[in-house]
């Protein structure tokens, strides 16, 4: 077990919790190598059944990528991602057994993406979620795939084209989460949840889920080819890193707006 990653097992659930609170939970390479042992391991385990991602403190489930601490994963360049297994955030959204987000504060940008590669989210009544790429000049790498395939289409698209900062409540109505619970209840409303599941057949939810995914991937090899395309072009045109710099100074960006070649 890595210190950057805690997991607890409590009977037939495992809740792994993020460990840098001094970054708001930040993922870095560390963190997401653990996360992706400890996602394959619960897998294999037979005597384990529901897994509960949450973060460490009380301010924030995840905000996605480090992007000041230089151990951060840097992302690959355009065109190196060849398969949609990044959309997956760390092998998450690959796990049999059904996986619950306990939301327990703020999530942004790839903080999201963990919670949407969860079956469902439970949030705290003081979370909230933001997907701010737009602001840096670049795209939700998962959440333009997987967003649209969990919530309303316009809902969707308000929350990935304002990249504005979305309270538990308005996240409930949109379906972004499917229960809002006072913060100090979180995570025992989700072992209640995991409890309750847990006398289930794990035969019939592990192969309702395995259902469910046809649908929920369909068609994403060609939407990550598409962004694999648009992001070469993105970088191309300059942006990205006056939107870096201007997340860096605290300040807002200044972009040209224009595509290579224009």
């Amino acid at each position: 077990m890595s210190d950057v990653l805690l997991i607890e097992r409590r009977g037939h659930t495992t809740i792994f919790t993020l460990n840098r609170p001094h970054t708001l939970n930040a993922y870095n390479e560390d963190l997401t190598a653990a996360v992706a042992d400890a996602m394959a391991d619960f897998d294999a385990d037979p005597d384990q059944y529901i897994g509960i991602i949450t973060g460490a403190g009380d301010k924030a489930f995840c905000s996605g990528a480090d992007l000041i601490n230089r151990s951060a994963p840097a992302g690959r360049r355009p065109g190196e991602r060849e398969d949609a297994s990044f959309t997956q955030m760390f092998g998450i959204g690959r796990v049999g057994k059904p996986m619950i987000a306990a939301v327990n504060g703020l999530a942004v940008g790839g903080g999201v993406e963990i919670a949407l590669n969860c079956d469902f989210r439970v949030a705290s009544d003081q979370s909230w979620f933001g997907l701010f790429e737009p602001k840096r000049g670049i795209l939700p790498g998962v959440a333009v795939h997987l967003l649209p395939r969990n919530i309303a289409f316009g809902d969707a698209a308000y929350a990935l084209l304002t990249a504005e900062r979305i309270p538990a409540e308005e996240a409930l109505r949109m379906g972004i989460v499917q229960k809002v619970v006072p913060h100090d209840e979180l995570l025992d409303t989700c072992l209640r949840m995991a409890d309750e599941m847990a006398k289930l057949s794990q035969l019939s939810l592990q192969a309702i889920k395995r259902v469910m995914g046809v649908h929920k991937n369909a068609l994403i090899r060609e939407g990550v080819e598409l962004y694999a395309e648009l992001m070469a072009r993105i970088f191309a045109a300059g942006d990205v890193p006056e939107g870096m710099a201007a997340f860096a100074e605290k300040r807002d960006p200044v972009f040209k707006n224009r595509w290579s070649g224009q």
